[in-house]
């Protein structure tokens, strides 16, 4: 492999895990939805997260789907982002 084909495939796996993370939910969004709706129960987002299984995210990402679906988030982009914002922490 080229110096120009290295330089593509280390651009590739670079930039996989933000395409990732914005398939998955939109932090930003995430963030404002948590402030609005969360913040007043949990008011330490970062306690919060810090107690989610970090080593696997998928996991923990399927974990909050299912919980968050029944605990104020039942939309599912709400969801999305808001995971997104919880594991981005």
């Amino acid at each position: 492999m080229n110096g120009i084909g290295r330089a593509v495939l280390a651009l590739a796996f670079l930039a996989a895990p933000s395409a990732l993370a914005q398939e998955m939910g939109d932090v930003a969004a995430g963030g404002a939805y948590y402030a609005e709706n969360c913040a007043e129960c949990h008011e330490a987002p970062a306690e919060l997260a810090g107690q989610l299984d970090q080593a696997d995210p998928q996991a923990t990402r399927a974990e909050l789907e299912e919980f968050l679906a029944d605990h104020f988030a039942e939309d599912e982009t709400d969801r999305a982002n808001v995971i997104a914002y919880l594991l981005s922490i």
